[in-house]
């Protein structure tokens, strides 16, 4: 399975265009947010969950869509890995990537705000960073792997996640309230729906399917 993990990291960043196009949009986006002299959000929060609901739309397709399109899946079917190994190394991988960029995202706003609002993260944001969001994007990231190995038309899951994208833009100060990180069922919960959904997916995903 680890070698699952290291294969998709690595084509996570051999998709230049992807990849480059990503990574400037977030420098942007939280350059922006944490410039404001009077923050209404969190900035900590907003940046990060705003930046991190693309690598489900971005990294999650090219784990999971462009896999099953290159056929390249079958040939993992076809190594002595079974089809659980198999999904959970690649949402394992996104979980870890997610991680990175969340890390990148705190980095920003730490080197940003002595010349802005002054806003430091809190130990709520920390985890909220770096446990929090990284494991929810795992479980959307899972459910869409899922959708995309039996739906015909990945373009249905694109149009969804985009609406996902588009609401927690706008109801970002609502979701924030959601997330009440001293309240450690909401990390305890989204790793056991990974773990559920993992175990599952051998009833749900054979090769017939993929």
């Amino acid at each position: 399975m680890w070698a699952i993990i290291e294969k998709e990291l690595k084509t996570f960043f051999r998709k230049k265009k992807e990849r480059n196009l990503f990574f400037i949009a977030m420098i942007i986006w939280a350059v922006t947010i944490h410039s404001g002299e009077k923050h209404i959000y969190n900035p900590y929060f907003t940046a990060g969950v705003l930046v991190s609901f693309f690598i489900p739309y971005i990294f999650g397709w090219i784990a999971f869509n462009e896999e099953k399109k290159n056929k390249n899946l079958l040939y993992l079917l076809s190594s002595p890995l079974d089809i659980k190994e198999v999904f959970a190394g690649k949402i394992i991988a996104l979980f870890i990537f997610t991680i990175g960029v969340e890390f990148l995202i705190i980095a920003i706003g730490i080197i940003i705000n002595p010349f802005a609002a002054g806003i430091y993260p809190t130990v709520s944001d920390l985890i909220t960073l770096m446990l929090t969001i990284p494991i929810w994007m795992t479980v959307i990231s899972a459910i869409m792997g899922i959708s995309l190995m039996i739906l015909d038309n990945p373009f249905i899951i694109k149009i969804v996640l985009f609406l996902l994208i588009y609401f927690f833009a706008s109801k970002g100060e609502k979701i924030k309230k959601i997330f009440i990180i001293s309240e450690w069922y909401y990390i305890i919960f989204g790793i056991l729906l990974i773990t559920g959904i993992i175990y599952l997916t051998p009833l749900i995903l054979n090769k017939e399917k993929i």
